[in-house]
């Protein structure tokens, strides 16, 4: 039904706040990651980070109005990337089913656990031993967040939204986020940030681009 329609929800996330810090992650327990980063420190990710007032990583989808229409798993797979001993992207999202293909570009083991806070999507624990190992997994059930973490490199995490719909984006380090191909109707919408309490907004989409903003405030 997605391709159908020609409206979409966009919007920017702001930070309103003194500048959040990122505090430097000790990588000095793995050789081969401290070397990655021995001009640049590794920076925790699960924090606020913000760039010029904008949020980054904030997951925005539609809350409400979208059972109307059924929804195509999409074919192509989500990437999640192990590169630098951090998992690229951090915050993703996916559709209930959809393959969450999970690689490993480092040439150092990692372990890859898929953690269900909330009890609703079955728990994996895999190793990725080589460089280019890849491992395929699919989420049945919506759950936000979804937790994947390396027990071998403590630091590194990745959040996952899980949709019954495919009505989602997250913000980039800019703090725009986009949804396309909403059908027309009134929609919740809503705001996700791992370390905050979440945005409620209201949006009516037509045939062309609606808009929507928020504030997180620390």
């Amino acid at each position: 039904a997605k391709d159908k329609f020609k409206g979409s929800v966009k919007g920017v996330v702001s930070y309103d706040g003194p500048q959040p810090k990122r505090p430097q992650i000790d990588t000095s327990g793995d050789k081969a990651c401290h070397a990655m980063h021995a001009a640049e420190p590794l920076r925790k990710e699960d924090v606020a980070i913000v760039k010029d007032g904008k949020l980054a990583n904030v997951i925005v989808y539609l809350k409400s109005g979208t059972d109307k229409y059924t929804y195509e798993t999409p074919a192509v797979p989500v990437v999640l990337d192990q590169k630098g001993c951090q998992y690229y992207p951090h915050v993703f999202c996916v559709t209930v089913d959809q393959v969450i293909q999970v690689k490993n570009s480092d040439a150092l083991a990692h372990n890859v656990h898929g953690i269900s806070p909330a009890k609703l999507n079955s728990e994996f624990n895999i190793s990725q031993a080589n460089v280019g190992a890849t491992d395929k997994k699919k989420l049945a059930e919506v759950e936000l967040p979804y937790t994947i973490q390396c027990d071998v490199h403590k630091w590194m995490n990745a959040k996952v939204g899980v949709f019954d719909h495919p009505f989602f984006a997250v913000t980039k380090e800019d703090g725009t986020f986009e949804i396309a191909g909403v059908p027309p109707g009134d929609y919740e919408v809503e705001a996700w940030h791992e370390t905050m309490k979440t945005q409620l907004g209201k949006v009516s989409v037509k045939d062309g681009a609606a808009e929507v903003n928020f504030t997180f405030k620390k």
